[in-house]
């Protein structure tokens, strides 16, 4: 048998990449796999493989859910991720503190280390938000805060210690999920 990892989820087909060789394969799942809501395949499991069948779905570290109140069921989305990198612009669209407390309470729900990104810093008004106070309300709660600029890489920060080369290695070797208001610049950061 081989250990993979789950990186796409259609159906009954998952793409896992095999950790030994990082060879991807397709492969199916037991009939007994697929079956009830909480249990399902994700994006992010381990598994193990036989023959390019998933034959078992090895514990989580932790999972992305959302609750259904009227089923009461949960609903796992991903699993098994080290990082969430929250994406706030400055600029357009405007920075939006309850969204940004809503991932921060989802952070903790879930089990991951939340990291704060202030994005379109080359756009910063200091009329229009307070970039310190951000950062001393994140830096309360242990968590690291990112002044970058996505599409100027080579930006250096001016108000926060922080920067892209900084997430970068953050990032390095880590599973993370990029969350934030459309528009605020995850793609290209992540590009």
């Amino acid at each position: 048998m081989l250990k993979a990892r789950v990186f796409k989820s259609a159906k009954r087909e998952f793409d896992c990449k095999i950790l030994e060789t990082g060879e991807m394969i397709v492969a199916t799942a037991l009939g007994n796999l697929l079956k009830g809501d909480e249990n399902t395949i994700v994006v992010g499991d381990y598994v193990m493989i036989e023959n390019k069948t998933i034959v078992e779905v090895l514990p989580r570290s932790n999972e992305m859910y959302r609750l259904i109140i009227r089923e009461q069921k949960k609903k796992v989305t991903a699993s098994n991720c080290d990082l969430m990198v929250i994406v706030s612009s400055v600029s357009r669209p405007e920075y939006k503190r309850g969204i940004v407390d809503r991932f921060l309470v989802r952070a903790h729900q879930w089990g991951i280390r939340p990291l704060m990104v202030f994005n379109k810093m080359d756009e910063y008004n200091e009329d229009e938000l307070d970039i310190q106070f951000e950062y001393d309300r994140m830096d309360n709660l242990g968590i690291e805060c990112f002044e970058i600029s996505a599409v100027n890489p080579s930006y250096k920060p001016r108000f926060l210690s922080l920067g892209f080369e900084d997430l970068k290695a953050r990032l390095l070797h880590k599973t993370s999920i990029f969350l934030g208001q459309s528009g605020v610049g995850k793609s290209r950061l992540i590009s």
